[in-house]
């Protein structure tokens, strides 16, 4: 009974101070910069910003997630002149017709007079840049919203231009 205290007292007196040195090793300080914590944890990463001015200067279009039940992005317009800031197209716009699929935008471009919008959608890489994709085009003032290409197989049309 005695030899059995002592292998006990003995083990509890080797593994507290090594499980204190342990404990200590995994709190490590979130001020302290590490490569990890660089490159990997995304502590430092930052969201783009999407801005695209006009021709005038006067304002600038952006992409921002879209309020309410959309889950898509708005493209917004802000006019720096009046300090205001208002949807251009919204999310909910942007659903392929006939289907409940939303359109993701991952680019998109204005007619010379901002009634029509091209959107670039479902890319795919080509050498080192997305280039291949799918283009729309929303014609701003009745709604209507129609694939560049008809029945193109995906991803396949590229550098789509309004001239």
């Amino acid at each position: 009974m005695i030899i059995n205290l002592r292998i006990t007292a003995l083990v509890t007196v080797i593994l507290c101070p090594l499980y204190i040195l342990l404990a200590e090793q995994k709190n490590e300080d979130p001020g302290e910069l590490t490569l990890k914590r660089i490159f990997t944890d995304r502590d430092f990463s930052s969201k783009g910003f999407s801005a695209r001015w006009s021709t005038d200067g006067n304002q600038y279009t952006y992409l921002k997630d879209a309020e309410g039940k959309d889950k898509g992005k708005d493209i917004r317009v802000y006019n720096v002149a009046e300090s205001r800031d208002s949807v251009m197209v919204k999310a909910s716009e942007l659903f392929r017709p006939g289907t409940q699929k939303q359109i993701e935008i991952e680019d998109y471009s204005f007619s010379r007079d901002r009634s029509l919008v091209m959107i670039y959608t479902n890319s795919k890489r080509v050498w080192r840049r997305n280039s291949r994709g799918d283009y729309w085009v929303l014609d701003r003032s009745s709604g209507e919203l129609r694939k560049i290409g008809g029945e193109a197989r995906a991803s396949t049309l590229q550098f789509a231009k309004f001239s």
